[in-house]
């Protein structure tokens, strides 16, 4: 039984070492900052959530309304006693809703502009001689810890 509790903890050493070298905790982190979430829902909850969080804060700070609520499943089927009107085509303009599916917006995203954290560019001198080039770069820039990241 002592081989096994050595072996069990060195296995855990060995992870947490992965780990710092690297650098996952300090991503996710970031990621959880940004997103304003956990850090344990950074690392374990799918990307959809995260860009609802951040949709979410953004707009409660320019008021506006913003629901993540998921509806419940509606029987279908027919009603007695009801009559059921057909909808009104056209666009609501007063109050316009919307529905967004971030499952296959993100991974889209991420092909369509060839995203990865290979691809960032953190140093703008490099960035410059990358667009003398003639390569095409996307501008990113963000709040994060009260101050503006660009990359």
């Amino acid at each position: 039984m002592r081989e096994v509790a050595y072996y069990c903890i060195i296995d855990a050493l060995r992870c947490q070492e992965l780990l710092v070298k690297l650098s996952q905790i300090n991503e996710y982190r970031e990621v959880a900052s940004i997103a304003y979430i956990s850090l344990f829902d950074s690392h374990y909850r799918a990307n959809g959530m995260k860009v609802r969080n951040l949709l979410g804060a953004y707009a409660f700070k320019r008021d506006m309304l913003f629901s993540v609520r998921i509806p419940e499943k509606v029987k279908k089927g027919k009603y007695p006693g009801a009559y059921i009107f057909p909808p009104k085509k056209g666009i609501e303009t007063k109050r316009p809703v919307t529905g967004l599916d971030f499952a296959s917006l993100y991974p889209s995203l991420i092909m369509a502009y060839n995203l990865s954290p290979e691809k960032f560019i953190f140093n703008p001198e490099e960035a410059v001689i990358i667009k003398k080039n003639g390569n095409s770069l996307h501008e990113i820039s963000f709040p994060f810890n009260k101050r503006t990241i660009q990359a």
